[in-house]
């Protein structure tokens, strides 16, 4: 019965504790000018106004940063839409290395697959 808890537990404990929104943006011109920690922030690095990045902490919580990028130049890349401090990204977003996160960034909310 322990065993059966403990597994229960360690597969819950990571859903309950992922982020389910985002705070706010803060445009930078280098991927350099991002802090190490960006908290609950969504960074957009744009130059001329046109987007390059989309540099975020991923919202499992793990401690590992997600680099998207924005240029239609490369691929793959996203679309960002802007809203004051809002921030829309498509498609979804999904890291199939380490926490194998899938998920929306919606106006600043995350919704998990």
């Amino acid at each position: 019965m322990r065993k059966l808890l403990t597994r229960l537990l360690a597969h819950l404990a990571p859903r309950w504790f992922r982020r389910k929104k985002y705070e706010g943006l803060r445009i930078v011109e280098r991927a350099s000018e991002v802090p190490e920690d960006t908290g609950s922030l969504i960074f957009l690095v744009q130059r001329n106004g046109s987007p390059l990045w989309a540099i975020l902490d991923c919202p499992c919580r793990t401690g590992h940063r997600l680099s998207v990028n924005l240029r239609q130049s490369e691929e793959p890349f996203w679309t960002v839409r802007q809203e004051g401090h809002l921030v829309t990204l498509h498609p979804s977003l999904w890291y199939k290395d380490q926490c194998r996160s899938h998920f929306w960034i919606t106006r600043n909310k995350v919704k998990w697959v």
